[in-house]
């Protein structure tokens, strides 16, 4: 059965695509926050400088509670995107 979609849902869902492709590359980027707010605890520390921090210390349990944390992060955040797209979950 072909699926059949109009002009804008097409848009909507590009639209869509781009925001959550901009959202992965946000939450993955570390070389950028270091060299641009730098690494201050409490201040401009984010979780990927933070993961890179604690696995620099050897400490590897925070480090992959953190990067488990981001992940279930972007995973809820690419789910409701998914979700809130029109006429994707047309039943028809």
């Amino acid at each position: 059965m072909p699926l059949a979609l109009s002009r804008s849902s097409c848009a909507a869902a590009t639209g869509s695509s781009a925001h959550v492709a901009g959202f992965g590359r946000a939450i993955s980027e570390v070389g950028a926050v270091l060299m641009v707010g730098g690494d201050i605890e409490g201040y401009t520390r984010v979780m990927t400088t933070a993961i890179v921090l604690e696995t620099r210390k050897g400490n590897f349990e925070l480090a992959i509670t953190l990067g488990v944390l981001l992940l279930g992060l972007s995973f809820v955040v690419n789910l409701t995107l998914q979700l809130l797209q029109p006429g994707i979950h047309s039943t028809t």
